[in-house]
């Protein structure tokens, strides 16, 4: 589960990072950044555990 929570941590960072990267701006820039943002957290929660499977 963690390693599933490391590829959402990954993909988020790529999100945040890819408005800067490939240059592009207006809505689709804050989209990017916001999702990104929102991804990484909830994949360092996962990855600290903060957030538990049901069981």
């Amino acid at each position: 589960m963690r390693t599933l929570f490391a590829l959402v941590i990954i993909g988020g960072l790529w999100l945040f990072a890819s408005p800067f990267v490939l240059d592009y701006l207006g809505p689709a820039r804050g989209n990017a950044l916001l999702l990104g943002l929102i991804l990484t957290i909830i994949g360092v929660m996962g990855v600290a555990g903060t957030i538990r499977p049901k069981q």
